[in-house]
């Protein structure tokens, strides 16, 4: 049963009293609190985020450089089979469209060290298949 303020001794009233007039300060301070949380979870959220981007855009750049020795091949095989010149035009695009893609690579992976000796060996590998066409 509910009592009334009367009812509740007048020490523990005093008590009760001082925690009523103090509900806006410690309020105040759990909101600063979750604030201070949440804007470290929208932070990390936010790295974590433009982590994968990176990812991303490095797994698309090598795709793309696949795709291009592969068009490459295709052209070299294609000359190969037929004997028309135009499919060595192909070849030199895709050797241009190689160094840009290859350029643009290697400014993602500048902040790996592992990566970037994947890249000269990668490197490596195609131009001596480029050479061999």
């Amino acid at each position: 049963m509910a009592r009334s303020i009367a009812e509740i001794p007048p020490m523990t009233r005093g008590v009760f009293v001082r925690l009523r007039s103090s509900v806006p300060e410690i309020s105040a301070v759990g909101l600063i609190a979750v604030a201070a949380v949440l804007g470290w979870l929208v932070w990390e959220y936010n790295v974590s985020v433009a982590l994968v981007r990176h990812t991303v855009d490095v797994e698309t750049g090598i795709s793309d450089v696949l795709s291009i020795v592969q068009n490459a091949e295709a052209g070299s095989r294609g000359y190969v089979l037929t004997g028309d010149d135009a499919f060595l035009h192909n070849d030199d695009r895709s050797m241009s469209i190689y160094e840009s893609e290859l350029d643009h690579l290697r400014h993602l992976t500048v902040d790996n060290a592992e990566q970037e000796s994947t890249l000269v060996s990668l490197k490596r590998v195609i131009e001596a298949r480029f050479a061999n066409w």
